[in-house]
């Protein structure tokens, strides 16, 4: 879906939540509203803001994606300092360095064929 910023329904719906969220933190029966809703109502008068601007959506978009840049490296930074060391950790605790000395090995030796260039050329 192709988003075009600026356009009237975004602008209304920008001033509807505006108002709406106005009313919600300032009235004296905002009590009887829960908090979430309260801030449901306020991000999305931020967003339906920052999208009825086109050149405040453009800068919204440009920061959008180096946020995105920024986390996914701190994702994986968190994922390689934790899991890597974890599982290493285990790895040796396991034993698994010690078991290559003379232990039992999953390797599988070949067979040894006894073909002949005449059955070789039956085969295929």
């Amino acid at each position: 879906m192709q988003v075009v910023p600026g356009q009237w329904w975004q602008r209304g719906l920008a001033v509807i939540l505006g108002a709406a969220t106005a009313w919600l933190f300032f009235s004296r029966t905002a009590s009887a509203f829960p908090g979430a809703l309260r801030w449901v109502a306020a991000v999305l008068f931020v967003l339906f803001a920052l999208l009825s601007v086109a050149p405040l959506y453009r800068r919204w978009m440009v920061f959008a994606e180096w946020l995105g840049v920024w986390v996914t490296r701190a994702i994986f930074s968190l994922i390689y300092l934790l899991v890597v060391p974890i599982v290493r950790l285990l790895y040796a605790l396991s034993g698994g360095r010690q078991r290559h000395a003379g232990g039992i090995s999953l390797w599988i030796p070949k067979r040894a064929h006894d073909h002949s260039l005449d059955d070789l050329e039956r085969m295929g």
